[in-house]
C-alpha cells in the first residue's frame, strides 16, 4: 500500500496524525468542560476528516489501530493507517531534490506543532515554530512563485502619479526578500526611495538586515515591532510628518497572525460544527464570521498621520474541504491550514476575506485573486487599500 503513496499525500498524512491521536484520547476519556484546548482539537479534528472525506470511520479507525497489517481491506481503512503511520515514514524518508524539500518544507516548520499540538508554546513570536529560518525560506519561495509580479505591478502603476521620495514599509518583514526586490524595482525607475523593515522576530530582523546590508545607497531602518505596534501608530516612523502620501505599506501574510480583539463578543453563527477551526490565544473556538468581523475593526483602528497611507496586503486564504480532499495528492496543504490553526493564526477564505476589506473604513482600490482552484476560491489575493 505504502510503496505508491506521493510525497504531497504522505506529508498531508503526517500532519494529521498528531491532532487525531488526540481525538482518539479525548474521546475515550471525559472532558472537562473548562478544557478549552480538549474541545478545539475534538472540532479540528472533525474538519480533518471531512477534508480526508471519510464516510466511513469506522474503517478509518480500524486501518489507524491495526496501521501494521500489510493488507488493508477498503480506502478507509488505507488512509486510517497511513495517518497513523506518515511521520514515521517521513522521518525514513530520504529527500532528494528541491522540489521534494519544497513540499515537506511547511510540515518541518510546524512539525512540533502538529504531532504534539497538546504542547504547543505561545511564548514568543518564535515559539511555535520548528525553525524559524526554514519559516523565512518557506516565506520567499511563496513570494517569488506567487506574489512577486502582481507586486510590482501594482507598485508600477502605484508611483506614476507620486512625485518625491517614496517610502516602503513592510510589516512582516521576514528575511527582507520583498523589500529587497521593490527597492531594485525602483531604483530601475530611478526612483528616490527609503526603507523600513518592521518585525518582531530577532531572527527575522538579523536575516533581514544581512539581506539589505548592500543596499547602501538608500536609507534603510530595521525596526523591533509587531503589526499591532503599526496599527496602533506606535511606530514613530511610519507616523513622522516627514512621511507623506509617498508612503507605501505592505503585508505579506501579515494580518492573519494578527492578536484577535480581546472584547470581540464572538457570536456563534458557525451551521457545521466541524467548520470551527480557529482559537484565540486562551484557546477559546471563534467562528468565521467573528474572524472577519475582527480583521474589518482592526482596519478600522489603523492611526496613520494626516495624509495617509496605501496598504498592499497580499495574503493566503482557506479553501473548502472538498477542495482540501482533490489537492491531497498533489499540493501540501494541510500542514499550512492545521499548523496555522492550531497556533491561532486566522486562514479565512478568499471570498470572507474580500468582504472584510470591503466592510472596512479604507477604500478598496483593488483586489486580485491568486491560485484559483474548486468554485469560486482561490488560495492566494493581493488588495489595495487606501
Amino acid at each position: 500500500m505504502m510503496q505508491n503513496i506521493s510525497l504531497p499525500l504522505l506529508v498531508n498524512s503526517a500532519a494529521c496524525s498528531g491532532v487525531l491521536t488526540e481525538y482518539l484520547s479525548l474521546r475515550s476519556n471525559s472532558i472537562n468542560n473548562e478544557d478549552r484546548q480538549a474541545r478545539f482539537l475534538i472540532s479540528l479534528a472533525n474538519w480533518i476528516l471531512k477534508c480526508l472525506n471519510i464516510d466511513d470511520q469506522n474503517s478509518f479507525w480500524e486501518g489507524w489501530r491495526n496501521y501494521k497489517q500489510s493488507h488493508q481491506a477498503n480506502k478507509y481503512m488505507e488512509l486510517g493507517a497511513l495517518c497513523r503511520m506518515a511521520p514515521k515514514l517521513l522521518e525514513d524518508k530520504k529527500i532528494e531534490t528541491d522540489i521534494e524539500q519544497s513540499i515537506i518544507s511547511m510540515y518541518n516548520c510546524y512539525k512540533h506543532s502538529l504531532l504534539s499540538p497538546r504542547s504547543i508554546s505561545d511564548a514568543n513570536f518564535d515559539s511555535h515554530l520548528d525553525d524559524k529560518s526554514e519559516d523565512l525560506r518557506v516565506s520567499e519561495k511563496v513570494f517569488e512563485a506567487q506574489f512577486r509580479v502582481p507586486l510590482i505591478n501594482h507598485l508600477n502603476r502605484w508611483i506614476e502619479n507620486r512625485t518625491g521620495q517614496i517610502v516602503v514599509a513592510d510589516i512582516g518583514a521576514g528575511n527582507g526578500r520583498v523589500l529587497e526586490v521593490i527597492s531594485h524595482f525602483l531604483s530601475s525607475k530611478k526612483r528616490n526611495h527609503r526603507l523600513i523593515a518592521i518585525d518582531p522576530s530577532p531572527v527575522a530582523r538579523n536575516e533581514c538586515k544581512q539581506r539589505l546590508a548592500p543596499l547602501t545607497t538608500h536609507a534603510v531602518e530595521v525596526i523591533n515591532g509587531t503589526l499591532e505596534d503599526a496599527r496602533d501608530g506606535k511606530i514613530h516612523e511610519l507616523i513622522r510628518p516627514s512621511v507623506s502620501d509617498n508612503l507605501l505599506i505592505v503585508m505579506k501574510g501579515v494580518v492573519h497572525d494578527r492578536v484577535l480583539d480581546a472584547s470581540l463578543n464572538y457570536q456563534d453563527t458557525e451551521p457545521d460544527q466541524s467548520l470551527k477551526i480557529y482559537r484565540d490565544q486562551a484557546w477559546r473556538q471563534v467562528d468565521t464570521q467573528s474572524i472577519a468581523k475582527d480583521l474589518t475593526q482592526f482596519l478600522n483602528r489603523w492611526k496613520f498621520n494626516s495624509n495617509g497611507a496605501t496598504l498592499l496586503m497580499m495574503e493566503s486564504h482557506l479553501v473548502d474541504c472538498k477542495t482540501i480532499n482533490q489537492l491531497l495528492g498533489s499540493s501540501p496543504v494541510l500542514p499550512a491550514y492545521i499548523g496555522h490553526a492550531l497556533t491561532a493564526q486566522y486562514l479565512i477564505s478568499c471570498e470572507h476575506h474580500y468582504s472584510s476589506l470591503q466592510n472596512s473604513d479604507f477604500e478598496l482600490q483593488s483586489f486580485q485573486r491568486l491560485i484559483n482552484v474548486g468554485l469560486n476560491q482561490s488560495i492566494m489575493s493581493i488588495a489595495q487599500l487606501e
